[in-house]
């Protein structure tokens, strides 16, 4: 069974570092936004999905990583208040 973490940071600089001390801490790869599970990839696409939002995958625990970088503290509050409300969280979270 595989999870999924979802990190949302506030700019360029915090992607960078997650994404490195995530790729020096464990061992993971490249997932990219067409190799998740359906459902996750459902709840993401409304975000835009492109140059924002990374994934991972740690392969010791089949952990998905997604990296959103939100561009500003307050987007961060925007980007938390919608993924809480979409009504495809029931399926993720399953």
């Amino acid at each position: 069974m595989s999870r999924a973490a979802i990190m949302l940071l506030e700019g360029l600089t915090e992607e960078v570092l997650y994404l490195s001390l995530l790729k020096r801490l464990y061992e993971t790869e490249d997932a990219g936004i067409d190799n998740l599970p359906k459902s996750l990839r459902e709840y993401l696409e409304p975000l835009g999905i492109g140059r924002r939002i990374k994934s991972l995958i740690i392969k010791p625990s089949l952990t998905y990583v997604i990296v959103i970088n939100c561009g500003g503290y307050e987007q961060i509050k925007s980007m938390l208040k919608f993924l809480l409300r979409r009504s495809e969280l029931k399926d993720v979270i399953k």
